[in-house]
């Protein structure tokens, strides 16, 4: 009996492309790892001197700038040199660098778009970046203050580790998880013909956003499915009582929830969602509007989430969608009463998630950026300014909040453009922060 008759009789014989596929991810996988030996050992070891000279913070803040250079890299190299046919110029001084280009730049990088899964054209190799290595190392300690410029190229040979890993799992496994699902989707469309003109790079999402070299939304569409819509259909017949109440007194959300409980309504879903905020110069706005906006964004949502909870608790079910704003991520002078309310609210909200998790309470907590005006509103707006990011509509805040209150609830920053803004201001000191903004929404004497 020979060997193949054996796996066929045990039910194990292997499809020729399933064992094509094995090797071949054996094959990339060796490759990283000698890839990332070589990296990460010089990273480690910049790492432990910088411990022992006392300047690891140091060495930390210049960590993000080495993510971001990587990002950059891998972006426009795709661009505007990997994804490229160098046509051959007709011009004489430039015929012979365009043959060299032709030559060496085009098999590069389309061999591995040619055959998605060659080992051999699949991961980076340790030459890839040698010539950076060779000469950027040795420059960026002999020129530069130590631990900065050495760590920055660190962190982009880390991030190219991370991001080839990512490459090799997007092409050689399966997964799950919906993103990872979507990212290997779009990952291999872009090895078709009309994928390699859009899309570039594992890590460099947000740049295309930014560069608009997104794909085109029906081809998104077709790749990752349409989003469940949380409107409501003329068909769907809702059952509405309004109750007008002044929230903004002190005492609103106790004496609302004693109203709740006499007309005998259980709230099993509570939107924090009322709130204004005034702009101007603090010793000039009232104090008493001021005092209005704290009680409304602050004592009531603490008040009616105190007394509701317990009957959300009882029936082992319920949540709370909690509308905070991207203002709470930073202090905002000429608004700095509202930015502190939603500095509070998004605090709050977070640790209440925490703490209603093993009562199976949902809580969400969204920090929208600018919303667009409503269509009743656009008489009473007045002129706007542009906005970092630009304006988002009601619609997609409240699904993409209801999405995340379908998983089991968590933190929503709507748009691409206020997520990034979320994570880098971190890597800012506060008092800088508000520096710049008041810069921006200084207003005028």
């Amino acid at each position: 009996m020979s060997f193949e008759q054996s796996q066929f009789q045990q039910g194990r014989l292997e499809h020729p492309f399933r064992a094509y596929k094995r090797e071949q991810e054996s094959v990339s996988r060796h490759k990283i790892y000698r890839t990332t030996a070589f990296y990460s050992t010089y990273s480690i070891v910049l790492l432990v001197l910088a411990i022992r000279s006392h300047h690891f913070l140091r060495a930390l803040a210049f960590v993000p700038f080495g993510i971001i250079l990587w990002m950059a890299t891998e972006y426009f190299s795709h661009r505007f040199i990997l994804h490229r046919h160098w046509k051959i110029s007709q011009r004489r001084y430039k015929r012979f660098w365009t043959r060299v280009t032709n030559k060496y730049f085009d098999p590069l990088h389309f061999g591995h778009h040619e055959r998605p899964f060659d080992g051999e054209h699949m991961s980076g190799r340790v030459k890839d970046l040698l010539p950076l290595f060779v000469i950027g190392v040795p420059f960026s300690i002999l020129f530069f203050p130590p631990y900065t410029a050495s760590v920055i190229l660190a962190a982009a040979f880390q991030s190219y580790i991370a991001e080839e890993w990512i490459h090799h799992a997007t092409h050689f496994y399966n997964f799950r998880d919906p993103y990872f699902r979507y990212m290997k989707k779009h990952h291999l469309y872009h090895h078709t013909a009309h994928g390699m003109t859009k899309g570039f790079g594992t890590s460099s999402g947000i740049l295309d956003l930014i560069f608009m070299t997104r794909y085109p939304s029906n081809v998104r569409r077709r790749l990752y499915g349409g989003r469940k819509s949380y409107a409501t259909t003329q068909s769907e017949q809702l059952e509405v009582e309004s109750i007008p109440f002044d929230l903004a007194r002190t005492g609103a959300g106790q004496r609302l929830a004693d109203d709740l409980t006499s007309r005998g309504l259980k709230i099993d879903l509570l939107i924090n969602n009322a709130g204004f905020g005034d702009q101007g110069r603090f010793l000039q706005l009232s104090l008493e509007r001021q005092l209005q906006a704290i009680n409304l964004q602050n004592a009531t949502v603490v008040e009616l989430t105190h007394r509701l909870l317990p009957g959300m608790i009882e029936q082992k079910q319920g949540g709370i969608i909690t509308i905070s704003s991207m203002a709470g991520f930073q202090p905002i002078p000429f608004a700095s009463v509202y930015s502190a309310t939603k500095a509070f609210l998004t605090t709050f909200s977070l640790a209440l998630e925490a703490e209603m998790s093993r009562f199976g309470i949902r809580v969400v907590t969204v920090c929208p950026g600018r919303l667009q005006v409503a269509p009743e509103d656009l008489e009473n707006s007045g002129e706007r300014k542009k906005f970092p990011g630009g304006e988002q509509t009601h619609e997609e805040v409240v699904n993409e909040a209801l999405r995340t209150f379908d998983r089991g609830g968590g933190l929503v920053i709507p748009g691409a453009v206020n997520k990034f803004a979320a994570f880098a201001e971190r890597f800012v000191p506060r008092s800088k922060v508000a520096r710049l903004i008041k810069k921006i929404s200084k207003p005028p004497n």
